[in-house]
């Protein structure tokens, strides 16, 4: 491809290529079991858990088949009717650098 003018002098003689790299840890919510709701647009709602302290939720550590990312010990199931305060997304999946 030929470059004219402003372009080439932009651009001089970069090459592109076609390999790259992104990794991170895709966000991702739990969910509390059985506590679901139907919201007032007749849509089902699944109730996130109540969380103490959200920094204790996090862990990484193998086991056995996998790797286990939240530790349930620091999550309790909200009351009937509340959704809980965990918030959507808050938790970060492996190599996120959290």
């Amino acid at each position: 491809m030929r470059r004219s003018g402003w372009l080439r002098r932009v651009t001089g003689n970069w090459t592109f290529a076609q390999m790259a790299g992104i990794r991170s840890g895709l966000p991702y919510t739990i969910f509390a079991p059985y506590v679901f709701y139907t919201s007032n647009q007749g849509m089902p709602v699944g109730a996130r858990y109540d969380v103490l302290n959200p920094a204790a939720l996090n862990v990484s550590q193998a086991v056995p088949g996998g790797r286990q990312l939240v530790d349930l010990k620091q999550a309790y199931i909200p009351n009937e009717g509340e959704i809980g305060n965990l918030g959507r997304n808050a938790l970060k999946g492996p190599d996120s650098g959290t």
